[in-house]
């Protein structure tokens, strides 16, 4: 099942963001957290995560874009059990890479969901971008 929709959250004080009720059957494995293309935080399913990979890989090893690409997609990449409340604790770098404060937006993607600094997110489509 696609995720899809928009909704705000708050990132709590021991910087954990709730999943979407709707989407939490879908995360019963862990889920994959690597920091975003853009200044958010991307979050995949177990079976999404290997997709996602099996697009970095393919990019040849022996290529600096290949080794770059490796570097930041692995080595950024935590996965992360939900707890009994459907919280995802975010990692620190994580947080910090995306800008987090306490309002969130969590958005679908389909395959995967972002979630971004409610601020930075009403940056980024007050600017036009994406349309």
């Amino acid at each position: 099942m696609p995720l899809l929709g928009t909704s705000d959250h708050v990132l709590d004080d021991k910087n954990r963001v709730a999943i979407p009720a709707r989407w939490r059957d879908q995360f019963d494995a862990p889920a994959y957290l690597t920091s975003g293309a853009e200044k958010c935080v991307a979050v995949y399913t177990k079976g999404e995560f290997e997709a996602a990979s099996a697009e970095v890989v393919a990019i040849p090893a022996s290529s600096q874009e290949g080794r770059d690409r490796r570097r930041k997609f692995f080595g950024d990449t935590r996965d992360v059990a939900k707890d009994a409340q459907g919280r995802l604790l975010i990692p620190p770098f994580l947080i910090a890479h995306a800008g987090l404060k306490q309002d969130v937006v969590v958005i679908g993607l389909g395959e995967w969901f972002e979630i971004w600094d409610k601020a930075t997110w009403d940056e980024y489509n007050a600017s036009g971008a994406g349309e």
